[in-house]
């Protein structure tokens, strides 16, 4: 496998989380949900990892020298809150030029470093990890053609009536060769309900260009690996189904 560098988007203001605090740094069970996820990364042993923040760079270091050791984490700040598409066009000088890159979310605090492992160590260029959910509410749609092959992302604000009918669900996280993402992501555009660039705009760019994409599916068991806190209720729901 290419040499592997994690990036982990904790950038987000969380405004519907009602704090003044950071989203990824709500307590979980005690830690922050933004620890949880660096501790579970550094098990894959990647060659970087990456921590995207926003205006709140100086109080998440802050708060993670709380917690844990942080010489081995490169700090991205991401000046303006454009969306995870420019998100990730500010960590692209960090990138090597053969390398896979590993794209989750701070706000997972129960992903597993198994399930990462799955898309991670996959042997594709382009992977995106996917799971189907009964209530797929709040989540961006995968759209899958006739021939079971990922053709779109559709964020739930730009869905159509039929298209949130949709219960396969895209978790936000993906493993993408650095080659595509310095090629692909300063071509997405912000032309959507959010006027936000959506990494999830690089799908339709690589297929238009017949680039294979993987999808690699949870087991619906596994489902809760991937479920995203927005609220102080989820935080506090998913705190109570991991009792």
């Amino acid at each position: 496998m290419d040499s592997l560098t994690v990036t982990i988007l904790a950038a987000g203001q969380g405004k519907r989380m009602q704090s003044n605090l950071p989203k990824v740094l709500h307590l979980f069970k005690g830690k922050p949900m933004l620890v949880r996820i660096i501790e579970t990364v550094r098990q894959l042993k990647p060659f970087k990892i990456i921590v995207v923040t926003g205006k709140f760079h100086d109080i998440i270091k802050a708060c993670l020298l709380k917690y844990i050791r942080i010489g081995d984490l490169t700090f991205v700040q991401q000046p303006e809150p454009k969306g995870t598409g420019h998100a990730i066009l500010c960590c692209l000088p960090e990138y090597k030029d053969n390398e896979k890159v590993l794209i989750v979310n701070g706000d997972m605090p129960l992903m597993n470093v198994g399930a990462l492992r799955k898309i991670a160590e996959h042997d594709s260029d382009v992977s995106v990890l996917t799971a189907s959910f009964e209530n797929p509410t709040g989540y961006g749609r995968a759209i899958i053609n006739k021939r079971g092959d990922l053709v779109e992302i559709i964020e739930e604000k730009d869905c159509s009536e039929s298209e949130k009918l949709i219960n396969i669900i895209n978790t936000g996280i993906y493993c993408i060769h650095s080659l595509y993402l310095n090629e692909f992501i300063p071509k997405i555009n912000n032309e959507n309900t959010q006027q936000e660039y959506y990494l999830t705009d690089i799908i339709k760019l690589l297929k238009n260009r017949f680039i294979q994409i993987n999808t690699i599916q949870l087991d619906t068991n596994e489902n809760f690996y991937v479920s995203g806190v927005n609220t102080r209720e989820e935080l506090i729901e998913l705190e109570n189904y991991a009792s």
